[in-house]
């Protein structure tokens, strides 16, 4: 029943194999590291299944057989699991390598380092035309929106699906908890960063104000 399918999760090393498995396609798309990591349903009953057996004999009062084996395969194999798993199908269906991605990524960083070297560019002729706090403010303003809305994501992934399995003890959010926890400390730290940019900027633009009207101020005195 769910409440013994629910116990026995708890009690293998679901949480590890997991995020093992996420570890190695998120370091061979985006970092192009490793072989392909995809999971086959062979793969899983004999790494996952195979691996928990006595937290199965706990829960369920009952020993899988090498035939319990081949037959949870076969059930995985008629629900297209290996296909679900598997990267080169993925590509198939996106119609591009998706282990072509770390280029993308590569590219995609170069791209972030030009922003900022082109905001580099923009603050100091802001400064020259003494409109610095107007650029200033709009970059302060963007990073906090956008890393307070990132930030959250992970937070909601994170503690939602806890707090939903605590209440429910729905098995499919203590997946989900797990399953997303990679991409969930992602956006959090993301967030994070925006957040930290978008209060340096918003600073610098009060700073920056300060300074204007103090200059205001003693241009007026002098003219006087």
């Amino acid at each position: 029943d769910e409440a013994s399918f629910k116990n026995y999760l708890l009690d293998t090393d679901f949480r590890e194999y997991a995020g093992g498995a996420a570890e190695k396609y998120l370091d061979y798309i985006i970092d192009g590291e490793g072989k392909d990591p995809s999971v086959s349903s062979e793969d899983f009953v004999n790494d996952f299944i195979k691996g928990n057996k006595e937290a199965a004999a706990k829960n369920f009062d009952y020993e899988f057989t090498d035939n319990d084996y081949d037959l949870m395969q076969k059930n995985l194999d008629k629900d297209n699991f290996s296909d679900t798993m598997s990267v080169k199908e993925w590509s198939r269906k996106a119609g591009f390598d998706m282990d072509k991605l770390s280029y993308a990524f590569s590219y995609i960083t170069i791209g972030v380092l030009a922003a900022f070297f082109l905001l580099f560019l923009v603050w100091t002729a802001a400064v020259l035309k003494k409109r610095a706090r107007y650029v200033t403010g709009f970059f302060g303003t963007t990073f906090t929106v956008v890393g307070f809305i990132v930030f959250l994501a992970g937070l909601v992934l994170i503690v939602g699906s806890a707090v939903a399995f605590t209440f429910t003890n729905n098995v499919c959010f203590y997946l989900t908890e797990h399953l997303l926890l990679p991409l969930s400390l992602l956006l959090l730290m993301i967030g994070g960063v925006e957040l930290i940019f978008g209060f340096i900027f918003r600073k610098t633009k009060k700073r920056l104000k300060k300074k204007e009207k103090k200059a205001a101020a003693a241009a007026a005195q002098a003219i006087q």
